[in-house]
């Protein structure tokens, strides 16, 4: 499934097909109920949305 959704985002990204792409938005673009409480679930939990690396030489404690 994702390989096949990939295929569709780069396909269409690559021959700059806006009418496609404004109506697969249009069609497939939208927050179902199920999916608003699946990502309100996860926001509650504190689930990190990215991860960040402190790093450098103060971290170390080197400078």
């Amino acid at each position: 499934a994702i390989d096949a959704w990939a295929n569709i985002i780069l396909t269409t990204q690559g021959d700059g097909n806006y009418e496609f792409a404004a109506k697969f938005r249009e069609e497939n673009g939208n927050i179902t109920k199920a999916l608003q409480k699946d990502l309100d679930k996860i926001n509650a939990a504190g689930i990190p949305k990215d991860i960040r690396f402190n790093q450098g030489l103060k971290v170390l404690g080197l400078e």
